[in-house]
């Protein structure tokens, strides 16, 4: 199925870095040589736990130097070494690990025989539960191969790229997207198609959305063959492909947590990027529009992430985002859509900063450098580092209270020496409450004050006998609340005349409609009265 598709340019080059937000950084591995060093960081929901792959003995248990799984948890700053096995540097062993969202699983590729049905050596899907300490074999294939594997977030479901004929629907041995679910202990082949390839999966949380790049004609839309982003859903079986362009590519794609949003990276879209630069993009499926991240010319934009409610976007890049980059160097930058800023998380000189990873909140990036030598890689060798930014606090939401006030009396004509009592109501319509509620009676020259009652609040008024203004401090009125108060006058005028009394409320929280805030109440004075 092809989705009609909308290319919106609202963002553009003239972002400014958001200057409260500031991103501290901490290296996990410290370690020296080694041929492939610490790579492929995968980071859970919460940002506490790293899983990547190293061929360093971080825990006294890979004095061969082999490419193993390990696991970082910072909360007890420890490292854990998931596999453990015999293999030269240069051999494939363990890789490409992903972590769900909780930090108990992790999904990786490898040739080792870890629970006895990998004999032969080939790259199988491995899984493993830390809370029971054991992996599971999920492909079990003779030949060809099974990598890239993505875990989701909940830790039930597995997108990978095969060439291995896993459901009886790929005998010609064809690149093809798989999903595995440990639910019910099945595969399902996600494309079928002769030559070209269906790679770079990524999978929402509950493992119902799988995004991926083909160059394969799978809706009808892309008869072409170009590398476009296509969009599976597993609780209707219909692929939607994301985009549509003639030459150049669309690639990387990561989707995130709810399957709503994809960010990828692609040269194409002259609407917004004529020259044909490598830019970053995000996809709204719930819209069908495409928004362009980045606008720039030449350099690259590269490797993004996307947290999970899909309003951080992590990626590198050796453009000049903020002015912290004017020497091109390769770092790793934060989009935040919300603000429509980018954060430069590293500022390096030479050298690298790679495969950036982000935590659910999007307030923590796990990424691979071999700079930052004052803070321990004096050395330059290739470490996992983990930054952890913090944002303003957003501003709390608008609040509003309508509030009406009415008045009435015991009286309607009165003479001099009269007492009069006036009650005053205010009721909030909401929607929400009414904050530090005053009501202000202005009492009428012709009259003094007597008394003033209410259920709730307090009362600051004239001297008996005297004439002014009675303060009524209500306090906070709940929305639908209602209150009144009673205030007692002597009428100190006499001969035909009028009285009027005049209330009007108040609070800080604001009033959408001001126009009922006020209420004035005219009494008549007869001749007569005390002489």
């Amino acid at each position: 199925m092809a989705l009609a598709l909308a290319l919106t340019t609202a963002w553009d080059e003239r972002h400014a870095s958001a200057d409260s937000v500031s991103c501290g950084i901490n290296e996990i591995t410290f370690t020296t040589g080694g041929f492939f060093g610490n790579k492929e960081p995968s980071i859970n929901s919460d940002g506490t736990r790293i899983a990547f792959v190293s061929d360093h003995d971080l825990t006294g248990g890979n004095a061969d130097g082999a490419r193993e799984i390990f696991l970082f948890d910072t909360t007890a700053n420890s490292f854990t070494q998931v596999t453990n096995t015999t293999n030269p540097p240069l051999d494939f062993g363990n890789q490409d690990p992903s972590i769900n969202g909780d930090g108990t699983r992790i999904a990786f590729e490898s040739n080792r025989d870890l629970t006895g049905g990998n004999a032969d050596g080939n790259i199988e899907i491995f899984l493993y539960d830390t809370t029971t300490n054991s992996f599971t074999q999920v492909t079990n294939t003779t030949g060809g191969g099974n990598e890239f594997p993505v875990l989701s977030g909940d830790g039930t479901r597995i997108a990978f790229e095969s060439n291995r004929d896993l459901t009886g629907g790929n005998a010609d041995g064809n690149v093809e997207i798989f999903l595995f679910d440990m639910t019910t202990n099945s595969f399902t082949q996600v494309t079928n198609t002769t030559g070209g390839g269906n790679e770079f999966a990524s999978i929402n949380n509950d493992g119902t959305r799988i995004a991926f790049r083909s160059d394969r004609d799978l809706t009808g839309d892309n008869a072409d063959g170009n590398l476009e982003i296509f969009l599976y859903d597993t609780t209707t079986s219909r692929l939607t492909q994301v985009t549509s362009t003639s030459g150049g590519f669309n690639d990387t794609p990561a989707i995130n947590g709810d399957g709503t949003h994809i960010a990828f990276v692609s040269d194409r879209f002259p609407a917004g990027n004529p020259d044909g630069n490598s830019e970053i993009f995000l996809f709204n499926s719930t819209t069908g529009g495409i928004a362009q991240i980045t606008f720039t010319t030449v350099g690259f934009n590269t490797r993004p992430k996307i947290n999970s409610d899909g309003t951080r976007i992590a990626f590198r890049s050796d453009r000049d985002f903020t002015g912290g980059n004017a020497d091109g160097n390769d770092e790793i930058f934060l989009y935040d859509t919300t603000s429509n800023n980018f954060t430069q998380v590293t500022n390096t000189t030479a050298g690298g900063n790679e495969f950036p990873v982000i935590s659910s909140d999007g307030m923590r990036i796990a990424f691979t450098s071999d700079k930052f030598s004052n803070i321990g890689n004096a050395d330059g060798n290739l470490e996992i580092f983990l930054a952890a930014c913090l944002f303003p606090a957003p501003p709390p939401p608008a609040t509003f209270a309508d509030l009406l006030i009415s008045q009435s009396a015991d009286k309607s004509t009165v003479k001099q020496g009269d007492t009069l009592t006036y009650t005053i109501t205010v009721k909030n319509f909401g929607p929400d409450s009414a904050i530090g509620s005053v009501i202000n009676d202005t009492l009428s020259s012709g009259v003094t004050f007597v008394s003033a009652h209410a259920n709730k609040g307090s009362f600051a008024a004239p001297p008996v006998g005297q004439t002014g203004t009675v303060s009524w401090n209500l306090g906070n009125l709940q929305s639908g609340d209602q209150e009144a108060a009673q205030i007692e006058v002597t009428v100190s005028i006499r001969g035909k005349s009028t009285i009027t009394n005049t209330a009007a409320a108040s609070s800080s929280t604001t009033d959408p409609n001001p126009g009922n805030n006020s209420s004035s109440l005219t009494t008549t004075v007869q001749r007569g009265g005390k002489k």
